[in-house]
């Protein structure tokens, strides 16, 4: 006679097996179609795996010590692959991106550049950067303080006040991304980045108040980085380093962090007030402190940014931008939104495809905008492109 005990072992046995089996096939299908995906290009990112967990990620130059947060050691240097670029990323003594050193002996006509990691040059060798190409175009001193690690109006404001400014200069270029600088400080965003030492605002009765995630760490070890010893990153770099999978799932996430309330990816289209509200508070803030420099605000779109925009939607009356025109009227700055200018046709050219941000070409043609001023003296009094060709004016005044 059989035993009704081995039976219910073999029974729940055999459901284990199946459930173990599902597993294991729904995981071999998901990494099929990832390949698959990647192989022809349909996800946002199409990287091959290294098959080791061991990537240049370009973290381990990047801190979160200051009371700004996302910032770079001083005098590090470091390198990042990916399948579209292999750049090293080096800091001066201040921690910016530059292989000058700032002080006090700089030129008074120098200029300090923030931003976030377009600003940075994030993707690009430096010599490619918007801030060396302004630089040799104009034979001025461009300090660059632009950081990637989500550097949002907050952050630029407490790095111009407490860094930046005691540098000499006469001129200050704030580069403002709406992807993410609506909510990189924002106070729901707390939970995205952990415990991460970083600012971000509160509202108050008389403005906004900066307040810190009780726990942060100043100075923990930078996520993703060589000292970040966190289950999750090796579990990450096991998924990067040997499967498709995680371009899948690096899609899916951007994806879902990119949908705005009205159902567009990113935030030129955005129509959430407290938000815009909260970071043109910041915003305001840092033209502030520039007073009586000569200000320049450049507006970056992404890509998806251009896609709505080539689809023929309109932004020019969303609350952010009636709002940042007003800020640069009252500041008497200059505005320049690239979405205005960059060919709908082949935007696509200006952007690094395995990454969204600027390419060579992109940082390129922001430097040509910008240089489309008679105030800025070029070589030999002419204005002349970034390629050596004549430049046309164009009137970009808003």
């Amino acid at each position: 006679m059989s035993n009704p005990a081995d039976k219910r072992d073999g029974s729940i046995m055999g459901k284990l097996l199946g459930i173990l089996f599902s597993l294991v096939f729904t995981v071999i299908l998901i990494e099929l179609f990832s390949f698959l995906a990647t192989r022809a290009k349909l996800l946002t990112f199409n990287e091959t795996p290294w098959y080791t967990m061991h990537r240049h990620l370009g973290m381990n130059w990047r801190t979160d010590d200051q009371s700004w947060g996302a910032w770079h050691a001083a005098h590090a240097k470091d390198r990042h692959v990916t399948d579209c670029y292999d750049v090293t990323y080096q800091s001066n003594n201040v921690g910016a991106r530059d292989t000058r050193d700032y002080d006090g002996s700089l030129a008074a006509d120098s200029m300090v550049l923030i931003g976030d990691s377009f600003a940075e040059g994030y993707g690009v060798d430096i010599e490619q950067t918007f801030a060396k190409l302004v630089e040799r175009q104009t034979g001025r001193t461009v300090m660059n303080f632009g950081s990637a690690g989500h550097m949002g109006p907050v952050q630029e404001d407490l790095i111009y006040r407490e860094l930046a400014s005691r540098f000499p200069h006469n001129e200050l270029i704030y580069m403002f991304l709406p992807a993410n600088d609506f909510t990189d400080n924002a106070p729901q965003s707390m939970r995205m980045f952990g415990d991460r030492y970083r600012p971000y605002y509160k509202k108050s009765d008389d403005g906004y108040t900066v307040i810190y995630p009780e726990g942060a760490v100043r100075g923990a070890p930078y996520p993703g980085s060589d000292g970040d010893n966190s289950p999750i990153k090796y579990f990450e770099s096991f998924l990067a380093g040997y499967t498709y999978t995680f371009n899948t799932l690096k899609t899916l996430k951007y994806t879902i962090s990119n949908i705005g309330d009205d159902g567009l990816n990113d935030r030129y289209f955005t129509d959430d007030i407290t938000l815009v509200d909260g970071a043109l508070y910041f915003v305001n803030q840092l033209l502030s402190g520039a007073e009586h420099k000569k200000i320049t605000v450049i507006v970056i779109p992404t890509v998806h940014d251009m896609e709505n925009i080539s689809r023929g939607l309109d932004y020019h009356d969303k609350h952010w931008y009636t709002g940042l025109r007003q800020i640069v009227g009252k500041h008497d700055a200059r505005l320049i939104d690239l979405a205005m200018y960059i060919p709908q046709e082949d935007y696509e050219k200006y952007y690094l495809p395995c990454d969204g941000h600027w390419n060579p070409e992109g940082n390129a043609f922001a430097a040509e905008r910008f240089l489309m001023d008679t105030q800025h003296v070029v070589t030999n009094g002419r204005h002349e492109n970034i390629r050596g060709q004549t430049m046309v004016q164009a009137p970009i005044n808003q």
